[in-house]
């Protein structure tokens, strides 16, 4: 027993949730795409909801207060709302699958049909009942459903249902006992709800003209957001491109550029006219770092040349199975970067010539300092490492007086006043004699 409870309970509730789900869908009105049409439907949805329910009522109340009906005229009431309720039904079903005009010129019909078969056949008439005024009720709705030419066409038939009702009352085709209207009370009747029938159809015309506006005014807005949104996502993707080439420059690749779709409608897009201008200043600075780069080339080529020149390796004897002499003149103040330089020129033209003493003359050397004094000192280490002699030459009285002054110790060099002497010192250093030498 215990177990069969909570099955019993979940089954009830699920039974409960569906009929909420069936009752909620039913008096909910549809909605579609289309606003005009979710208002319509919405509209003619919540007068046959209104309707039915009324027409249950009426059903539940004439059988609890007449109980079942015993001859025809008791018949009417309940047969006719039954078939109502039951067109009732099958009209909201056709409204919610998407139907709405058959519907609301079938509900209209039948509401006219009713009340006009109400008149003829137990008001007998127009004289002395209230029911004419569901005729207007009806020139409404048919307005609010059908439009200004629903109001218009549904004015014409209530105008001509009540001539028609007034002459078979007064042809005697229908008896009243409280006797017939004249033709002029007639027309007190008729004239209000004509009225109403034009006043309505003037402001349904109002109402669509108005739609239309408001409809014509979403379509530009929809044209306009949807031109909003692509200018957007042009924006979004172009705002990515130059990213990219802005991050392309900024890593060194000058040669990055920004393409365009022309297609403008014949107006120039400021972002393509940006678009160019970044183009312009990367070409233009990307000829200009050409330009330069050309013209370090040219510099270095030239300084490189002008330190050859400034460091020339002379060849002047060159002795078979001895070996030769070369000269490498000095010119212009010394620097660490020119010093290295006479370094490796010193070495390389000891390897080309084979030298096996070196004469390095320092005439052209305006100042003779510690730092200069150190670096001939190193070239001359240099030298005796690849086996060369070394023999400075052109040391003057003031290189003498400085190097003395600077306590520079160059007693482990071999130096000459004048390159003559040295050319002396390096011949006799080969073992030859001024003499005995022929050129």
């Amino acid at each position: 027993m215990r177990d069969r409870l909570p099955l019993r309970l979940v089954v009830a509730q699920a039974l409960e949730k569906i009929m909420l789900n069936r009752i909620r869908m039913f008096v909910t009105a549809p909605v579609f795409e289309d606003e005009d049409e979710t208002r319509t439907a919405r509209l003619l949805y919540v007068v046959l909801l209104t309707f039915f329910v009324a027409i249950v009522l009426v059903i539940v109340a004439s059988l609890i207060a007449d109980g079942l009906p015993s001859d025809s005229g008791d018949l009417f009431l309940p047969l006719s709302s039954i078939i109502l309720a039951v067109v009732m039904g099958g009209l909201l079903a056709c409204v919610r699958r998407g139907y709405l005009r058959w519907p609301s010129i079938i509900f209209l019909f039948l509401l006219w049909a009713v009340v006009t078969l109400w008149m003829y056949l137990f008001v007998r008439g127009v004289s002395g009942d209230m029911s004419v005024l569901i005729y207007a009720l009806i020139i409404v709705l048919s307005g609010l459903l059908l439009g200004k030419r629903g109001a218009i066409a549904c004015t014409v038939v209530v105008v001509m249902t009540l001539l028609g009702l007034h002459y078979a009352e007064v042809g005697y085709i229908v008896m009243d006992d409280s006797g017939s209207i004249s033709f002029l009370d007639l027309l007190f009747i008729i004239m209000p709800i004509a009225m109403i029938g034009v006043l309505l159809s003037y402001a349904m015309h109002n109402m669509e003209q108005a739609l239309e506006r408001r409809a014509e005014s979403n379509r530009e807005l929809q044209v306009i957001r949807a031109s909003l949104e692509q200018q957007n996502e042009r924006l979004r993707v172009a705002v990515q491109e130059y990213v990219a080439y802005m991050v392309e420059v900024t890593h060194g690749n000058l040669s990055a550029r920004l393409t365009f779709d022309e297609d403008d409608g014949g107006q120039r897009d400021p972002l393509i006219t940006l678009g160019d201008h970044l183009n312009e200043m990367t070409a233009s600075l990307q000829h200009t770092i050409d330009q330069e780069r050309a013209q370090r080339e040219v510099i270095e080529v030239q300084q490189q040349a002008i330190r050859e020149l400034l460091t020339p390796i002379i060849p002047v004897v060159n002795v078979p199975r001895v070996g030769s002499i070369i000269v490498l003149p000095l010119i212009g103040v010394i620097d660490t970067t020119r010093a290295r330089n006479i370094t490796r020129r010193l070495l390389a033209g000891i390897r080309e010539h084979r030298a096996k003493v070196v004469i390095l003359d320092i005439t052209g050397v305006p100042i003779v300092d510690t730092s200069v004094a150190d670096y001939l000192t190193r070239t001359v280490q240099a030298a005796r490492l690849k086996g060369a002699q070394v023999v400075v030459t052109g040391i003057s009285d003031v290189v003498a007086e400085t190097v003395v002054d600077l306590g520079i110790d160059w007693s482990g060099v071999e130096t000459s006043s004048d390159l003559q002497m040295g050319l002396l010192i390096a011949l006799d250093s080969l073992g030859f004699r001024l003499e005995s030498f022929h050129l």
